[in-house]
């Protein structure tokens, strides 16, 4: 499959940023912790929101706080990205992990 240009950076602000959400919303916002965040691996299916939609995604490329990701899942309510679309956004937008064989998530 021929590589593409991930989308999503030239609209991050429109990712929720899932640390600011439970720094303002402590009851009702829980967000990974450093070490879960830190320990990111390609391979990984993370769910991030953009704008309205929260969706699954699954981890490409890790550079730094920087992550490029295929898009995991149909989306109901933006036209921006589609299943399959690799995107851009930050370690501060995932607010959950999917841990592959136990059928639980991580996070909030």
């Amino acid at each position: 499959m021929p590589s593409r240009e991930p989308k999503g950076d030239r609209g991050m602000k429109e990712f929720v940023d899932a640390q600011e959400m439970s720094r303002l919303h402590p009851e009702t916002f829980e967000a990974l912790g450093k070490e879960e965040l830190a320990a990111l691996r390609t391979g990984d299916s993370v769910k991030v929101g953009y704008n309205a939609e929260r969706f699954w995604t699954v981890i490409k490329e890790i550079d730094g706080e920087k992550i490029i990701a295929a898009v995991d899942n149909v989306l109901v309510t933006t036209e921006d990205f589609k299943y399959g679309d690799q995107i851009a956004f930050e370690k501060r937008h995932v607010y959950q992990i999917y841990e592959q064989g136990t059928g639980l998530d991580a996070g909030n």
